[in-house]
């Protein structure tokens, strides 16, 4: 099956403790075999300072890879090119998210560079650079200090207001500017709280849009030419626009597999589709330090119409899973000994552990199980008749 797509955008502050928990989580699960249970403690304590964490993320440019809209990697790198952090769910390692990652990293280093000095006011889409000191009833807080922090104005990356208040100010300027911290902030002594910032606009810069020559080419993906470039983001955009339909497409071959299947559904079986979803949104909450209540109410929807509709979708699965159950048997696509072997191997080499070891603790009849479908789905799709419009 192909791999799951994700998609790149730039960080807010409201990531901060989702990356902190991500940071915690790969560092415990990727690196635990390479180093001892009291050097992973010392390296990731699970106790991390938001602020300061927040403040470098917006210090530095900083990229977020999400995927069905959890957060499932991340990467900084500071002004001078330096990559201070890069870290990928433990999931999704090996897919390309870290490739990406940096790409974007370099690609917007290259365009930051082209800035030059703008002499009139501050507007949006100006990338200004300032110093700034947050004041809370007159007195500092922490993380409310920064000095030559470069803000894009119009990225909403600050907190409401704190972008708006640089508008209309020019280079060399100092001022005031009155906002308040969302209700949600993470940090809870600065949620809903008015504040006020002391600012020096140090410089007030724009892009200078470069010469599209062989010079842009080679800069921004080293190629020598301008149709090279060309052709190569027409080719992009080409494999973006079939992937997604393909998937699309995919998805839909599934839903009417599901839809012609006929016969009552084993209750486990449903039952058992509707648990490991659960777990499976439990997990990616858990991810973001969140609770299942909590989310509800960001979505604005109730505990009983939410497992309604996981319910419905794990009813969907089962059905798409007996049919494809039933067309692996048909199809003689019921995996092997030979497979079982290779992926419990497979298993046993990453987990770094015995062969004897890893069977001890597999479900075999899953595994056989799981295969058989992942065969099935992918005899259906190659069976079907794809057409792009």
């Amino acid at each position: 099956m192909n791999r799951p797509m994700f998609s790149l955008r730039p960080y807010r502050t409201e990531d901060c403790a989702a990356l902190a928990a991500l940071f915690y989580e790969t560092v415990h699960a990727v690196n635990a075999r390479d180093y001892t249970p009291q050097q992973l403690d010392a390296w990731a304590t699970g106790e991390v300072d938001l602020d300061a964490w927040d403040r470098s993320f917006r210090e530095h440019d900083t990229v977020i890879a999400e995927q069905n809209g959890s957060i499932v990697g991340f990467g900084d790198m500071d002004a001078s090119g330096y990559l201070d952090r890069l870290y990928v769910h433990k999931d999704c390692q090996g897919r390309g998210v870290a490739s990406a990652i940096c790409a974007w990293l370099e690609r917007r280093r290259a365009a930051a560079a082209e800035l030059v000095p703008h002499k009139g006011p501050a507007v949006k889409g100006n990338i200004v650079h300032i110093d700034y000191e947050g004041l809370l009833e007159g007195k500092p807080f922490q993380g409310g200090t920064a000095k030559n922090q470069a803000v894009q104005l119009g990225s909403g990356r600050m907190i409401p207001g704190f972008e708006e208040g640089i508008l209309g100010h020019k280079a060399g300027e100092e001022f005031e500017i009155f906002v308040t911290f969302p209700n949600r902030y993470h940090a809870k002594d600065l949620a809903g709280k008015p504040v006020v910032f002391k600012i020096k606009l140090i410089d007030v810069c724009v892009r200078q849009i470069p010469a599209l020559n062989s010079d842009f080419a080679k800069k921004v993906a080293n190629l020598d030419t301008m149709d090279e470039l060309r052709a190569q983001v027409k080719q992009q955009l080409h494999d973006g626009k079939h992937a997604g339909a393909l998937n699309r497409a995919k998805d839909q071959i599934l839903t009417q597999l599901a839809d012609a299947s006929e016969g009552e559904l084993p209750s486990v079986l449903v039952e058992t589709t509707y648990q490991q979803q659960m777990e499976q949104i439990q997990q990616q909450l858990q991810m973001q330090r969140l609770s299942l209540d909590r989310y509800l109410s960001q979505i604005h929807e109730t505990r009983e119409s939410f497992t309604a509709k996981v319910r419905s979708s794990a009813e969907k699965t089962a059905r798409v899973h007996m049919a494809l159950l039933q067309i692996a048997q048909q199809e003689n696509l019921v995996p092997t000994e030979e497979d079982i072997d290779k992926a419990l191997a497979a298993r046993a080499e990453r987990a770094k552990k015995t062969l004897e070891e890893i069977k001890e603790k597999s479900d075999i009849p899953a595994m056989r199980r799981n295969e058989g479908i992942r065969k099935a789905a992918d005899w259906v799709i190659e069976h079907s008749t794809i057409e792009e419009k």
